[in-house]
């Protein structure tokens, strides 16, 4: 699997891997594609190393990434740099607002606008800061993410393509 991304404070970032490598073995099981490395990473628990071998500049090593609790403020910046969109809450009920939306973002790419609620990511709702942000982290590597967005008084299921 070739690694495209690498945020700043994050485990990765830390275990020196970079743009351009590619993910050869996750605890010495084969990684095949994207799909095969996030179901190996979904059985792993937070408190375990991953032990990654990693074909980094033509040479084969082996990197062990910590896991580690991202601070709200990495998850929501990592939210506006993936995503491209930030979101407060609305007073007047369920559902969080589009604050600001990025140019050239996946939101922006698919037309949300501040204003729009976010009611859902995925299969979860989102009703708080922290619903967001754990629904961000739960689909962050995805490269597709249904919401269900509420415009004026319409709803609407739509794919967030990132």
């Amino acid at each position: 699997m070739l690694i495209t991304d690498v945020y700043k404070n994050t485990p990765a970032a830390y275990a020196g891997l970079r743009p351009g490598d590619v993910v050869l073995k996750l605890n010495g099981v084969e990684v095949e594609d994207k799909a095969g490395y996030l179901a190996l990473l979904r059985v792993q628990t937070r408190s375990e190393d991953i032990e990654l071998e990693v074909l980094h500049d033509g040479k084969v090593g082996r990197v062990v990434v910590r896991p580690q609790s991202l601070e709200l403020n990495e998850i929501r910046s990592q939210a506006w740099t993936r995503w491209g969109m930030a979101v407060s809450k609305d007073s007047r009920g369920s559902g969080m607002l589009v604050s600001k939306v990025r140019p050239n973002s996946a939101s922006a790419r698919l037309g949300l606008k501040p204003g729009d609620k976010i009611h859902q990511i995925g299969n979860h709702r989102v009703n708080s800061q922290k619903d967001f942000l754990d629904s961000f982290l739960r689909n962050r590597m995805n490269n597709k993410v249904l919401l269900k967005v509420q415009r004026g008084r319409n709803y609407y299921h739509v794919k967030l393509n990132i």
